[in-house]
């Protein structure tokens, strides 16, 4: 039976100033890594799995009720030869769409956190990626490392490499940027995250491996 790695992270927050909890768990077997994301709280419920294998994402599952920002739908994208196919539940407008993406490789935000755990970082360092948000829209993103920064989360202090989110074209400069800390030990696991829209912090983590 292969060996599985289970990796549990625990987090709480603010979502446009609504307390969030969120839980992401890394389930690795066979190089073949599921990651779910859960958030929970009183008006948003959200769950997303992103299966990641050789550095690609082959499938994700994602079902959003957030009464916030008005959003209600259901969302799965998965590969297909070297393409992607979309598929959408609007279930605020009672709408359903598909589409076929070809021309681009793209990552959920869990896929791309899930990337730079094992990245060797240093300051000055950048990544690169294609991220992919509701419905089929795909952008170039950069990962910039800032700085080394030592974070209190949880009456704790964790060594952290500041990151640095953005769109890579020239719009980027016009947007608002996220930023991520990440531990300085490996794999990098995220402590800390700041955008537009809110913050959360890490509140409790636990590993598991099983035979």
């Amino acid at each position: 039976m292969p060996a599985t790695a289970i990796e549990t992270y625990q987090y709480t927050g603010v979502h446009n100033d609504h307390p969030i909890t969120l839980t992401t768990t890394f389930e690795t077997t066979n190089g073949i890594t599921n990651v779910r994301s859960a958030i929970e709280s009183e008006k948003i419920t959200e769950t997303n799995t992103t299966v990641v294998a050789n550095g690609r994402m082959i499938e994700m599952t994602q079902k959003t009720i957030n009464d916030i920002d008005s959003e209600h739908f259901d969302w799965h994208v998965i590969a297909a030869d070297e393409r992607y196919h979309v598929t959408f539940d609007n279930h605020r407008y009672d709408m359903q769409f598909e589409a076929t993406i070809s021309d681009e490789t793209p990552m959920s935000l869990q896929g791309l956190i899930y990337k730079v755990r094992n990245e060797p970082l240093a300051i000055g360092k950048e990544m690169a990626a294609n991220i992919i948000i509701p419905w089929k829209t795909v952008f170039p993103v950069k990962f910039v490392v800032k700085s080394i920064d030592m974070v209190e989360v949880n009456n704790r202090v964790i060594a952290c490499f500041k990151l640095q989110l953005k769109m890579d074209h020239f719009l980027g400069q016009l947007l608002p940027k996220s930023t991520l800390w990440v531990s300085k030990t490996t794999p990098h696991f995220l402590v800390k995250q700041k955008g537009m829209n809110g913050s959360y912090e890490l509140a409790n983590w636990s590993n598991a491996n099983t035979d």
